[in-house]
């Protein structure tokens, strides 16, 4: 899922495609850069995760279209298994115990009446190492006993576990019952295959902590109608409040059961300070702030009982701070060997001492790591993507907006061209509320190879911290739309892009600020690219409202938009200032429209209308529509397409 694409899945999951009315783009006049192809396919490798006990490696690669999942052993790098996960899209790749993968998978339905329109659906599947057997883990005897009139669906992350020597999954699901349903957090016996009920969820958001022994030791929910939340905590045998209130969007959740067992860490935000605190089991009282956590973004948890072992600080890449002081140490000494690579941490054993990172250089594509903590060894696992003919490298740059707020972003510059007088591509993240990073991103190096400078900027609203992301509100097409003129402007003044050749590409909010780029701001872009891009925001809200009615994530959906946009509702008149469809008459650059038919984020209505409004008003574009494709771009073959239409157009509008 590229981070371009993924931010307006906040709290659901439909994405965007879009029709056609123009021929064919014109072939390029300039000589043809790297194939498109290459960088248009899945990972060669992803998903790598190392058993609990360190002694076996899983990962996904990718042959065509088809993901494939394999497991070897460290000890002699022997292939165990490998198998095709079916014909549903492979998300994620973990570990229920030693002998038992789990393997996260989804697709785009429409067979599940709570939802007003299709929607993408999760389900988890598991292999027996032993047996080669592939097993819907879903697929268990308790629904005829809880009148569930459908099978249940996974709506978060499984938690394996070993428990008593059995192999244990908890999940959140949804349970469908006649006429209703409800978040569910479910008990599944792999050996068995029977499940159980640990926990209903009380609202329509809820989180549990579970202990070593399959205990829930705290809960959290929301109320999206009633605006409630709480927290409990077991005490005396059961769970009892301990924490409650009311919030429009932002409530405080439960992060991690405490070292020592006895409380569980909470994380909140009053104002735009983050605060971690510990609450009580036995008092059920909040304690003061926790002094080592105070820069954490997020915590560490271990994989056996949900218990904090340390922290993460967010940034160009993320920091890890370690609560076991050895531990801590152990990884400093890799940290300090890794020289100029950037490690993420993906994936450990039970007691932290094997390790899969991904090491990435400003100049190189990532690749996966083995590292032993205990011995400082470092083994590669492979290349995150194989065959790349070139690779851009990132610059991390920072420029003043028109107010004098700071905007942090990326550079990507062509390689073997001088850096002077370049063509543009602003390049703006999904989302609104995510990042950019310089990991490796292949859409942005397969614009870059071709000769462009592309700029990334973290707008106001996106998540570098929590005042920036707060400065976003009420922004929607205002100051975070020209965030990214600005950007154009400061990189003009360097001498490093040339202003007269500057073209604004994005997908899901980006592909919004792409629209808005050429019909709020028309002086600033000669053309742009628009994927699964809203291009009517009271439309956009109208549906928002229409999947409230009796579903489970509607109000809240519904303000986290009006929240951004500084609206009430999808009839509020501001909404016409900031709507591309709107001002289609300023446009004077040509736009290519791109959009998925599978698309359960954004309404395909949205390039439609689009592109109808464009045609009415004789202007120049393009539209392309991606089959059977969702929101986050899943599959190579559309994806590829994706990245040819663009390419082509951009050279067309835009030579390098």
């Amino acid at each position: 899922m590229t981070k371009h694409m993924h931010g307006l899945a906040v709290f659901a999951l439909p994405i965007l495609i879009a029709g056609v009315a123009a021929a064919d783009p014109q072939a390029p006049a300039t000589p043809a850069g790297p194939s498109v192809e290459i960088y248009g396919r899945l990972p060669n490798l992803e998903n790598v995760a190392v058993s609990p006990d360190g002694t076996r490696l899983a990962f996904v690669t990718t042959l065509g279209d088809e993901r494939v999942v394999a497991v070897k052993s460290l000890a002699d790098n022997q292939l165990l298994t490998s198998f095709r996960a079916g014909p549903d899209k492979l998300r994620n790749v973990d570990w229920a115990d030693n002998n038992r993968v789990l393997i996260t998978v989804s697709k785009t339905s429409k067979d599940y009446d709570l939802f007003a329109e299709q929607a993408e659906i999760f389900g988890l599947m598991s292999c027996d190492l032993t047996t080669k057997q592939l097993n819907d883990v879903m697929k268990f005897s308790l629904v005829p006993a809880a009148n569930f009139n459908k099978q249940t669906f996974i709506i978060g992350e499984p938690k394996g576990r070993s428990i008593q020597g059995e192999p244990i999954v908890m999940v959140p699901g949804f349970g469908v019952a006649p006429d209703r349903y409800f978040e569910v957090f479910f008990k599944v016996n792999l050996s068995h295959d029977t499940g159980s009920v640990l926990q209903v969820g009380e609202w329509g958001h809820n989180t549990w902590l579970v202990d070593e022994q399959g205990d829930v030791v705290a809960s959290e929910g929301y109320s999206e109608e009633t605006r409630h939340w709480n927290i409990k905590v077991r005490s005396g045998g059961h769970l009892q409040e301990a924490l409650s209130g009311d919030a429009e969007v932002d409530y405080p959740a439960i992060a991690g059961i405490a070292p020592d067992g006895s409380s569980v860490w909470v994380q909140s935000h009053v104002g735009t300070a983050v605060h971690w605190q510990r609450l009580g089991l036995q008092d059920r009282k909040l304690g003061e702030d926790i002094p080592e956590a105070a820069s954490w973004t997020d915590v560490l948890t271990n994989r056996q009982g949900d218990q904090v072992i340390g922290g993460i600080i967010s940034g160009d890449y993320p920091r890890y701070y370690f609560l076991d002081p050895q531990l801590q140490k152990n990884w400093d000494t890799i940290v300090r060997g890794s020289q100029n690579a950037h490690l993420t941490l993906v994936s450990a054993s039970d007691d932290y001492s094997k390790l899969v990172v991904l090491a990435a250089t400003p100049e190189n594509g990532p690749r996966f790591l083995l590292v032993d903590l205990n011995t400082a060894h470092v083994a590669s696992v492979g290349l995150q993507y194989k065959d790349l003919p070139a690779v851009a490298e990132i610059t991390p740059i920072n420029y003043p907006a028109a107010d004098g707020l700071n905007i942090p972003g990326y550079l990507l510059l062509p390689p073997n061209r001088p850096a002077k007088a370049l063509p543009l591509i602003v390049f703006p993240h999904g989302g609104p509320a995510v990042r950019d990073t310089p990991d490796f991103d292949y859409w942005a190096q397969a614009m870059a190879v071709q000769g462009y400078a592309v700029l990334q900027p973290n707008f106001r609203g996106s998540t570098v911290t929590q005042a920036f992301r707060d400065a976003g509100n009420g922004q929607w097409g205002r100051k975070m739309q020209t965030d990214l003129s600005d950007g154009v402007r400061y990189l003009a003044a360097q001498g490093l892009i040339d202003p007269a050749r500057v073209c604004i590409v994005g997908g899901s909010y980006g592909g919004y600020a792409a629209l808005a780029g050429v019909s709020l701001e028309p002086d600033v872009y000669r053309c742009a690219v628009s994927v699964a891009g809203i291009s009517d925001p009271s439309l956009f809200l109208a549906h928002i409202s229409k999947l409230a009615t009796g579903t489970a994530n509607s109000n809240l959906r519904l303000r986290y938009w009006e929240q951004f946009m500084g609206v009430k509702g999808p009839g509020d008149s501001a909404l016409d200032a900031i709507s591309p469809i709107k001002h289609v008459n300023a446009i004077r650059a040509p736009v290519l429209l791109i959009h998925g038919r599978d698309d359960a984020v954004v309404p395909y209505e949205q390039t439609a209308e689009m592109a109808s409004a464009l045609k009415n008003a004789h202007k120049s574009y393009q539209q392309v529509d991606l089959k059977a494709e969702d929101h986050w771009l899943s599959r190579s073959a559309t994806r590829t397409q994706m990245l040819q239409a663009t390419i082509a157009f951009l050279r067309t509008n835009n030579p390098p």
